[in-house]
């Protein structure tokens, strides 16, 4: 999967909670956010940075939660951003390969990778 496919497929699925997201996916998102931070933090643009990081929010949280569910995990790891250093246990699920069998939140044609 190409970065802009990541991208454009994860904005698209912005508010979709079901369902995964491969590594690929998850990671190149990431890069993108990444990225498009830079200008803003480069130029002090303090209101713009607030801005895009408001409009992000919910594609990042959505994307995170289908990446956990992909590793076989339930999107309430997600809680444990309010703990300290609790976002270390799902950034560490994140990097794990996608689990196929015995998976409950991969339904029909989801289940085989591509």
């Amino acid at each position: 999967m190409e970065m802009l496919e990541s991208v454009l497929g994860t904005l698209g699925k912005a508010v979709t909670l079901k369902g995964t997201a491969t590594r690929s996916e998850f990671w190149y998102f990431q890069l993108f956010l990444f990225i498009a931070t830079i200008p803003f933090l480069a130029l002090g643009s303090e209101e713009a940075f607030i801005a895009f990081g408001v409009v992000t929010l919910i594609p990042a949280y959505s994307v995170q939660v289908r990446r956990l569910h992909d590793v076989g995990k339930s999107g309430w790891w997600m809680l444990l951003f309010f703990v300290p250093f609790g976002f270390i246990v799902p950034a560490s699920l994140s990097c794990l390969q996608s689990k196929h069998e015995d998976n409950p939140f991969i339904e029909g044609q989801d289940a085989i990778p591509q």
